[in-house]
Parts: C-alpha cells; sequence; structure tokens
C-alpha cells in the first residue's frame, strides 16, 4: 500500500504500540491482557515491543491481522490514526478538504477567558503560574523579543496532581507544537526562540522548527555526570535549539570568554 504523510507529516508520531497501549486502557484492560491476547495468536512479547519504534504499519500478515482484531479497526483506520493515508485515497481526500475541516474545526481548544494574576512581580518583570497556553493566548502578535522555553520532558515525573508527563509520543509533541505555535505568533521579526530539551524530543522541535523559523545553532549542554538508564546508554548532553523568526536576529551579543591557560606556564 502506498502512502503519503498529512500536512508533511505533522501527526506521524503514533506507534502502533501507542494505539494498542491506547485501546487496552480505553477498554479497561491491563498490559497482561493485551499479550495474552497475542500469545493465543502466536505471537511474542518480543515482536510487540518492537512495534514502539514503529511509525508505520508494514509488518507481516499474521501480526497486522492480529492488531486489527485488537484494536477492532481497518487497516485505512490505522494508518489514518497514525497520521497517514494510502495514497489511492489522495484524491478524495483532496476534494473533501471543506468536509474535512468543518469536521475538525469544532474540536479546537478554547483558551478559557479568566484574569491572570501574577504570582510574584518585581521592578525587572512578572512570574505567572498558570497553563502556559492561557498566558500565551492573551498576549499580542509580535510582541516579544526573546523566548526560553524549558518544557517537561515527558519522563514520567512528578508536577504535581492533574498534570501527566507520560504521554503517549503523539500527544506530547502535538501539544508541545501547540505552545510552540503560539510562541512563534507573539514572537518579533527578528526575535529568538530558544528551546531546551533532550536529544530524543529535539528532533521533532528541529523538523518542525525548520518549516517555520531560520535554524542558528543546535547547542549542546554537556552532562557529565548523568546517571546510568537500564538498558540505554547513559545521556551525555541535552540540547538548546536556538532559531530566529525571519532570516537574521535583532540583537545578537557573543560573549566572549577567557581561555583557560596552564597554571605553570601561563600559555592557552
Amino acid at each position: 500500500m502506498s502512502l503519503q504523510t498529512i500536512s508533511g507529516g505533522e501527526e506521524m508520531y503514533y506507534s502502533i504500540f501507542d494505539l494498542l497501549i491506547k485501546a487496552t486502557k480505553e477498554s479497561k484492560r491491563t498490559s497482561d491482557d493485551l499479550y495474552f491476547f497475542f500469545r493465543k495468536k502466536g505471537i511474542k512479547k518480543a515482536e510487540l515491543i518492537e512495534l514502539k519504534s514503529k511509525g508505520s504499519f508494514d509488518c507481516r500478515k499474521e501480526l497486522k491481522d492480529a492488531i486489527l482484531e485488537y484494536l477492532g479497526m481497518t487497516e485505512l483506520e490505522v494508518w489514518l490514526s497514525l497520521g497517514m493515508i494510502p495514497l489511492e485515497y489522495r484524491k478524495s481526500y483532496i476534494e473533501h478538504i471543506p468536509d474535512i475541516v468543518n469536521i475538525l474545526e469544532p474540536t479546537k481548544k478554547k483558551i478559557t477567558e479568566k484574569e491572570l494574576i501574577p504570582f510574584y512581580k518585581t521592578g525587572y518583570g512578572k512570574l505567572y503560574n498558570c497553563d502556559c497556553m492561557q498566558l500565551l493566548g492573551k498576549m499580542k502578535d509580535e510582541s516579544v523579543d526573546l523566548i526560553f522555553a524549558d518544557p517537561p520532558f515527558n519522563l514520567n515525573k512528578e508536577y504535581g496532581e492533574g498534570i501527566s508527563d507520560d504521554l503517549f509520543t503523539t500527544a506530547y509533541v502535538n501539544w508541545c507544537y501547540e505552545w510552540i505555535d503560539e510562541c512563534i505568533r507573539i514572537l518579533k521579526p527578528g526575535g529568538t526562540f530558544m528551546v531546551y530539551n533532550l536529544p530524543k524530543w529535539s528532533m521533532y522541535y528541529a523538523e518542525y522548527l525548520n518549516r517555520k523559523l531560520t535554524f542558528r545553532s543546535w547547542i549542546t549542554i554537556d552532562m557529565k555526570y548523568s546517571l546510568p538508564i537500564n538498558g540505554r546508554l547513559s545521556p551525555s548532553h541535552y540540547t538548546l535549539l536556538y532559531y530566529v523568526k525571519g532570516n537574521r536576529p535583532n540583537v545578537f551579543n557573543n560573549p566572549r570568554i577567557p581561555l583557560q591557560t596552564c597554571r605553570h606556564c601561563g600559555g592557552n
């Protein structure tokens, strides 16, 4: 089946495994129920785990049939859930874009209208403790010179009641795209946008931001004392992406840091 991504692939972040876990939770089943179902079909747990890294539905027929049965979906529905459409449906998709828009528009999130009170303020500025989308939604277009974003890394950390830091890849990435779009809207021409995260998520950010802003630098933040993670290489760095709105920044100060010198000879 030939495919193309929808809107340049912006929604192509579900894995098949994500869909299976989502269906499991929605039907009030457990992961044990999931693995038992596939074990009865002669499919090992290891083969299911491999689906975590697959962003497509290309797999052997027996596994594909079992997935469709478990999800209760057609193959086309699965492809659409992965953010892709078969090429044979492309003409029909383009012809019905107005209908698709009418279906999708009512589901857009609305920013709740309530007064935002600063949590703390001084003569240097104000600090707000709220959903970032509430604050961004009230800011004027092209009114900010610099944005520095340090979002949660989706590592299942505790951030308080009602906040989840353990989202499906699709949910996390698309949430990031929402606040990134708002940041781009309020950024002045020539303004700077910087975002700090793990390389895993920075790759998604860069692919998205390259279509909207001008890339300046991928800055590596050294993490010499990061702790080992079971089953994975220890992360050696975090990423700071630097983009600008337009062709060049309005302001760019390049601080000159003195070179370290040898304490014996005084040389660099």
